[in-house]
């Protein structure tokens, strides 16, 4: 397989009921660390309505004299926006980022190019896990009746239980189950847009996105490419040596490129917490816990 050519564009992804304060903390991330190789810069904004907050945006962009192109989108999930940036842009390469991204180190484009120059590689990000959704349930909730949480609580605790044992398997493999997370990904234009799966009308279909039997990462396998975490030396994993990496839910996170909310939900949890983040992403707790 030939390596992808050189043309790069980083698409960010600003959700606009968020407001200015996320869109300027990701801009200054993208100010403060050189991306390392030219790229284009697609600002996606969904649902924008507020348009004193996108005046400001704007604004912003205008004063540090950033060239991007504005996109707009309305409805749907981030995959749904990322796919509407794809189809309208030409690119051999693109690295969607989510309104919650904030870029921590230096060469952050260049790494994950590099990577993406691997013979095989069709997809890589700066972060990946190992979490099947079909266990997460026996994690988060104990196996006996609750008895301080009352019928209700423990009726949907239990059918849930239920559901995860006997319509879970169909939908998730077990765990181990590799998936690349879909924040601070980059994938080859034409590998992305051969990516088929079902409305994304619930955070539920999502997950089946993302980390289902179908998911982009199985999609991208079975296109015959390589998946693969970077992190933020440039050192690039192979599945089985993602935990290796200490990009998420693992450790301190020490190697980690780009942060996003679920990386800061671990970094500010105490260490109960981060057992079960390390639990639910490797089955193994953090070191020194």
């Amino acid at each position: 397989m030939k390596p992808p050519g050189k043309n790069i564009t980083v698409v960010f992804l600003m959700f606009m009921p968020y407001g200015f304060d996320k869109f300027r903390t990701f801009i200054d991330s993208y100010t403060r660390h050189p991306a390392g190789v030219r790229h284009g810069l697609v600002i996606l904004f969904k649902q924008a309505g507020d348009k004193a907050t996108l005046d400001r945006c704007r604004q912003l962009l205008g004063d540090l004299n950033i060239s991007y192109t504005p996109l707009y989108f309305d409805q749907g999930l981030d995959i749904d926006a990322y796919r509407f940036a794809a189809q309208r842009t030409s690119s051999d390469l693109f690295f969607f980022l989510n309104t919650n991204s904030v870029l921590l180190g230096g060469n952050w484009l260049l790494h994950m190019y590099a990577a993406m120059t691997r013979d095989n590689a069709g997809m890589v990000s700066a972060t990946g896990s190992w979490q099947s959704y079909r266990e997460t349930p026996f994690v988060h909730h104990p196996l006996q009746y609750e008895k301080d949480k009352g019928l209700a609580v423990n009726f949907r605790k239990y059918k849930l239980f239920i559901k995860a044992l006997i319509y879970y398997p169909f939908l998730f493999k077990s765990f181990p189950n590799p998936h690349l997370r879909t924040n601070a990904f980059m994938i080859r234009r034409d590998v992305f847009l051969a990516i088929r799966y079902k409305p994304l009308t619930s955070k539920f279909r999502a997950y089946q996105c993302e980390s289902g039997r179908n998911s982009v990462t199985s999609q991208v396998i079975k296109q015959g490419y390589g998946v693969y975490v970077v992190d933020r030396n440039g050192q690039v994993y192979e599945p089985q040596k993602w935990p290796e990496s200490r990009t998420f839910w693992i450790d301190n996170q020490e190697n980690l490129l780009v942060e996003d909310n679920q990386t800061r939900q671990y970094a500010t949890g105490d260490n109960t917490a981060k057992r079960l983040y390390s639990r639910l992403a490797w089955h193994r707790p953090p070191a020194g816990n």
